[in-house]
């Protein structure tokens, strides 16, 4: 169950049409083509609301890995648009939001990272 919210994220993002459906967890190989998205959790917060409900809260990364700056800001946009203030209709995704985002510049590449937080609660 905690690790399904990676699922669900990752066939959120491929709906980005132009990441042409890659998108990946943790790291991309060498040959993947631009642009690209790659995402990772960098942590899980469990807080118990009562004694039938607890959320789980999500942090993710989520990296837009392009050659073009221009090209790569108008998928990095559409990131935004996804993920910002959303609610979603998931069996493990409630509410979505971004924390921030940066900019920088590796190695030939442009990469918008996007944190990311995902809330579910869990009623029993």
């Amino acid at each position: 169950m905690i690790f399904d919210v990676n699922k669900d994220l990752n066939s959120l993002l491929e709906t980005i049409p132009e990441l042409n459906r890659k998108v990946f967890p943790i790291v991309a190989e060498n040959s993947t083509t631009f642009p690209f998205a790659v995402y990772q959790r960098t942590n899980t917060d469990f807080n118990t609301v009562s004694k039938d409900n607890n959320t789980f809260i999500h942090t993710f990364e989520v990296s837009v890995v392009t050659d073009n700056y221009s090209k790569g800001a108008d998928v990095a946009n559409r990131v935004f648009e996804l993920l910002n203030n959303k609610t979603v209709s998931s069996k493990n995704i409630d509410w979505i939001t971004v924390d921030n985002v940066t900019e920088s510049y590796s190695d030939g590449a442009f990469i918008y990272l996007f944190s990311i937080v995902l809330t579910k609660r869990i009623q029993y």
